[in-house]
């Protein structure tokens, strides 16, 4: 009540030292903490309130807190948190992990390794080493000394 009000011809309200400044004896207007708070919680949320949440609080000015508060972190949080990221942990990654992987692990490397390398190792190798070798041995080595020398000392 001892500051002293200095109308300016633009109607602002200035003081000495920036304190309460009273114009009325009903009315006390802090600038700073008035003139901000009031517009930002009457205007921005009086139209949350009042579409989605008025019956709150039997249709008083307390809502505004309930209206911020329950639209958006009932509907807007919940759908995100819920929808969006479980089915893109859940579907997305568990079937890259389980469909995509396990397959090609099981199924391309198991039979190549199978049935590639056990026939090429078993089925060349066992008749090229017996049918080769044994016939090339016996049936060529073994007729040469009986018919070469067999021949000659008859004749």
């Amino acid at each position: 009540m001892n500051a002293k009000v200095t109308p300016n011809t633009d109607n602002k309200v200035t003081s000495d030292r920036d304190t309460k400044v009273t114009l009325d004896r009903d009315t006390k207007v802090t600038p700073d903490r008035n003139t901000n708070v009031t517009p930002d919680r009457d205007t921005k949320v009086t139209p949350d309130k009042d579409i989605k949440v008025t019956l709150d609080r039997d249709n008083e000015v307390f809502p505004g807190r309930n209206a911020k508060v329950t639209p958006d972190r009932d509907t807007k949080v919940t759908p995100d948190r819920d929808i969006k990221v479980t089915p893109d942990r859940d579907t997305k990654v568990t079937p890259d992990r389980d469909i995509k992987v396990t397959p090609d692990r099981d199924i391309k490397v198991t039979p190549d390794r199978d049935t590639k390398v056990t026939p090429d190792r078993d089925t060349k190798v066992t008749p090229d080493r017996d049918t080769k070798v044994t016939p090339d041995r016996d049936t060529k080595v073994t007729p040469d000394r009986d018919t070469k020398v067999t021949p000659e000392l008859l004749h």
